[in-house]
């Protein structure tokens, strides 16, 4: 683990100790942290998604959000991570879709098995349709 986050933590607990809290309520303030820091185990920086990506995908889709597919004016446009990052997607083209920022916001980093639940399509729909194999 890197100096940053072993910093991080242990301010962190000593913090919380002061305040009472109990140790799962702190473990779960340091996942938080860490899955905004890594993916899939390794630290990354946050890159912005290129605006050409986000307009091929936005294309792709017709100008619907990928998740609702409801109409999506380009100026409202968000860049989502078809895998998100913290379950191991790459930051490249392919793994962009155009989506709502409602959308965007409550899939989070949800597994594309978790979306499936939530919207009834099956996984291999989904993948059709974001492009992802292109």
């Amino acid at each position: 683990m890197g100096v940053e986050i072993m910093g991080y933590i242990f301010d962190l607990l000593c913090e919380e100790e002061k305040k009472g809290r109990g140790i799962s309520e702190i473990r779960a303030d340091c996942k938080k942290y860490l899955l905004k820091k890594t993916y899939a185990g390794v630290k990354v920086e946050r890159e912005n998604t290129p605006y050409a990506w986000l307009l091929a995908a936005w294309k792709r889709q017709k100008g619907l959000c990928f998740w609702c597919k409801d109409d999506l004016p380009f100026k409202s446009a968000t860049a989502d991570h078809f895998i998100s990052l913290a379950k191991g997607g790459a930051h490249k083209r392919s793994n962009i879709v155009a989506s709502c920022d409602g959308c965007n916001k409550s899939k989070g980093s949800n597994s594309l098995h978790t979306q499936s639940k939530k919207t009834g399509e099956t996984i291999s729909s989904m993948i059709d349709r974001s492009g992802f194999n292109e």
